[in-house]
């Protein structure tokens, strides 16, 4: 729950920043690119929020990660080898496409997208590996990681 607000609160200020030292039309460039990296950071995270309660279960019932690993791996392959690099090389090909013939005042977008799905990637795959830390019980390693890598972002 921290980890999401504190992501909403870096969102808040990615905005502010933009508006603040560039200009209102940049920040409309950088929501059009953050609309459509939400729709691939959005699947991963529904998927794995579909799963942890089988996966509290599986846990609760034999106390042993192996017990739920499959969920965790099975799914997590999947979705970082077919789903998400679908997602994310159609957002990278195509979405530039469809902003060059349907909005073409926000061309200068392009290059904003391309950089914010690009960097989507591996942040649409963090998802599956934080629920199994959360059904392990692993709270202090998951706070680390996760307090890495928002000092990273």
């Amino acid at each position: 729950m921290v980890f999401g607000q504190i992501w909403l609160l870096f969102m808040g200020i990615d905005n502010l920043i933009v508006a603040g030292f560039l200009s209102v039309q940049q920040l409309g460039y950088y929501a059009l690119a953050i609309s459509v990296t939400n729709y691939i950071l959005q699947l991963p995270r529904s998927i794995g929020q579909a799963m942890f309660p089988r996966m509290a279960e599986r846990f609760g019932e034999t106390g042993e990660v192996a017990s739920f690993a499959t969920y965790a791996i099975d799914a997590q392959r999947l979705l970082a080898y077919m789903i998400v690099p679908v997602f994310v090389a159609g957002a990278f090909y195509a979405f530039p496409v469809l902003i060059r013939h349907a909005l073409p005042e926000f061309t200068p977008a392009i290059a904003v997208v391309h950089i914010m799905v690009a960097g989507s990637f591996v942040m649409a795959l963090c998802n599956l590996p934080i629920k199994a830390m959360l059904t392990a019980g692993k709270r202090l390693a998951l706070i680390v990681l996760v307090g890495n890598c928002l000092a990273v972002n």
